[in-house]
């Protein structure tokens, strides 16, 4: 970001960058501190400068068949399942005593301060690739059926459900002061999330909802200023000058909702995706929260609970005055 400064000065650029981060533990371990203390150095010295920020933790979900999470929480005992070439050897080292006796000592011992595997009770087992369960458990729970490590539960449960399940983990603890701040703050913007390319990872879809069922309900936030920071503020820092607003002459895309009536629905499995051979494969998802109605440019999208099938919306592209 320093170089990017130094190569804008000066100049009339707009730049977003993904900005200061909202967890607990990065406030904890000082990560946060230089990232605010430059966002607010930029807004001293009249940068349009945007920072981003998220209003929900990342989701994390750990698979044996490509996953980098076991590695970079140092956790290399797992690893090795990754890693290894075939089915086969996947399903011996799981089996293996001499593993499982590696692997329990890695998750109490070697594996990072800040990682899931220090805590594991609260991992979710949710994606079982035969469904052959249990499902919508905690690895914590399920551990203490089998009266078992965790690191030995989760082995068992891999076994049984197929090396293509995954496992999510639990969500790390956020930094409510900050959300709020840079909720609040003229040049932050809170739109960083991927959902659309990570249907089987379900990143952020629906989340926007907990800005208001967590933060307003939680009078952490004024139901206009979440409004405002999903509607408003994103319109104007991408130029949409044509929306954003409840005024006279603007595009009519309109919620409607009442904040006692909406919820973060539970997420679950639908196979409609096209996989490419002929087939379909899943992806989740999760019901409506329900808005009363939504309007695309004063056309019906959303009524009554369910789609209207009316799809009026075009291309957005910037509009300049």
């Amino acid at each position: 970001m320093e170089r990017l400064a130094k190569l804008s000065e000066g100049m009339p650029i707009r730049l977003q960058w993904a900005g200061v981060p909202t967890l607990q533990w990065q406030k904890d371990f000082g990560i946060q501190a230089p990232l605010i203390e430059l966002h607010e150095r930029f807004a001293k010295e009249g940068r349009d400068f945007w920072t981003g920020y998220a209003h929900v933790p990342v989701t994390v979900t750990a698979s044996i068949r490509a996953s980098l999470l076991f590695a970079q929480s140092n956790e290399y005992v797992w690893h090795e399942v990754v890693t290894a070439d075939t089915d086969e050897e996947k399903i011996a080292l799981l089996r293996s005593d001499e593993w499982r006796a590696r692997a329990r000592h890695s998750w109490d011992n070697d594996s990072l301060e800040t990682s899931f595997f220090r805590e594991p009770g609260p991992m979710m087992l949710d994606n079982s690739e035969n469904e052959t369960g249990p499902m919508g458990i905690t690895l914590g729970e399920y551990a203490e059926q089998l009266a078992i490590h965790p690191s030995d539960a989760l082995a068992e449960w891999f076994i049984h459900n197929g090396l293509s399940s995954t496992v999510t983990m639990p969500p790390w603890h956020k930094d409510d002061d900050m959300i709020t701040r840079l909720t609040r703050d003229p040049y932050a913007v809170g739109n960083i999330n991927d959902s659309g390319a990570h249907g089987q990872l379900f990143c952020g879809s629906g989340d926007n909802l907990l800005l208001y069922t967590d933060y307003v309900k939680g009078n952490k936030l004024s139901i206009e200023e979440a409004v405002c920071s999903q509607t408003g503020k994103l319109a104007n820092h991408f130029g949409f000058t044509d929306r954003g607003e409840l005024k006279v002459g603007k595009r009519a895309d309109v919620t409607v909702f009442n904040l006692d009536e909406i919820q973060h629905r539970p997420k679950y499995k639908v196979n409609d995706v096209p996989d490419g051979k002929g087939g379909l494969t899943w992806r989740w998802t999760r019901d409506a929260a329900p808005m009363r109605l939504t309007t695309v440019n004063g056309e019906v999208t959303f009524e009554q609970g369910k789609a209207t099938g009316a799809m009026p919306g075009t291309m957005v592209q910037p509009i300049y005055n």
